[in-house]
This record gives structure tokens, sequence and C-alpha cells, in this order.
């Protein structure tokens, strides 16, 4: 993943989704619902569908499977 690219996985589907938000992004594995819209123009990131985020919340019940769970920068292997 690129720096800065939030990048999520539909859990129903398996589609990536690059998201954008207006204000503040949720924290890393962090489970999201989400409404969007498909965002046009070029993106750094390389790895999902680029889309602008409408509305966004948090859930609770939706989290990372502990094999898919994203690595902290400062986290060591």
């Amino acid at each position: 993943m690129e720096a800065s690219c939030l990048v999520v996985k539909d859990v129903k589907t398996g589609v990536l989704y690059n998201l954008f938000f207006k204000g503040t992004k949720p924290a890393i594995g962090t489970g999201i619902e989400f409404t969007g819209v498909p965002r046009d123009g070029v993106t750094l990131c390389m790895q999902g569908t680029p889309l602008a985020v409408s509305h966004g919340s948090r859930v609770d019940a939706l989290k990372c499977a502990t094999d898919q769970a994203p690595k902290s920068p400062t986290s060591k292997p």
C-alpha cells in the first residue's frame, strides 16, 4: 500500500476500494460502512477502485481478520 492511501476490501464481494475522504480518515483497521461515488483522475495509489466518500460511519462489528490486518509502519516482522 502506498503512503496515505486508504484501501478497503468489501467483505461481501472482495472488491478493493481506494477511499478519499474530505475530512478525517478512519484509523487503519477500523470497520466502516460508507457511501461514495467514483473519483475521476489519476491517483498515486496502485490498487482499488478510487471512490470519493460522501458519507461514512464506524461499525464496531466489522473487524479485520487477524491474517489480513494491516501492519503498522512502526511494527517489526
